[in-house]
């Protein structure tokens, strides 16, 4: 048998054969291996980029309160029947532009602000409502994001809210 297979591999055209599969599996295969890409862009808004992952921690975020509202269990089907995904991803995209448009009038918040934000969560205060490190580091192992992207997301909520605050008082 291994006869018949080393025969077989001396072959010109099974040699070109092997080469192309190993080939074609090296360019499409394993290609994030090359591109380190392990958080792809599911959408670009201008030059921001909304990311997979944030998606993923959006669309958890709703679907956790959706289930939390109702007493009755949502089944897969029906949230996907609902569009939930493409609704989740069109707000994503409308807040992006939000917050392109506030930084671009020049609205920002202070570290401070958004650390005294942060403090007040109330996701991250334990049984007697004080600030809890490991309940924010817990939150943050959970949907795998690091200190500074979690800073990031919520000093770009927290510019939306002030855009759209500031606006609701003009009117």
């Amino acid at each position: 048998m291994l006869k018949k297979l080393s025969q077989s591999v001396k072959s010109l055209g099974t040699k070109t054969l092997i080469i192309l599969i190993a080939l074609s599996f090296a360019v499409w295969g394993i290609g994030d291996i090359f591109t380190g890409d392990t958080n792809p862009t599911v959408a670009t808004v201008g030059n921001s980029k909304i990311k997979l992952k944030d998606f993923q921690l959006e669309y958890q975020a709703i679907l956790d309160n959706l289930r939390q509202s109702t007493d009755e269990p949502l089944s897969d089907e029906f949230v996907k029947s609902m569009g939930l995904h493409k609704t989740v991803i069109n707000n994503m995209i409308n807040k992006k532009y939000i917050n392109i448009f506030s930084k671009e009038l020049g609205i920002t918040v202070s570290n401070q602000y958004i650390r005294k934000n942060i403090f007040k969560n109330s996701l991250f205060h334990d049984q007697l409502g004080v600030f809890n490190k490991d309940y924010l580091n817990f939150y943050l192992n959970r949907n795998n994001l690091s200190e500074e992207e979690f800073i990031d997301l919520s000093k770009d909520e927290l510019i939306n809210q002030v855009f759209i605050k500031s606006l609701s008082f003009s009117s």
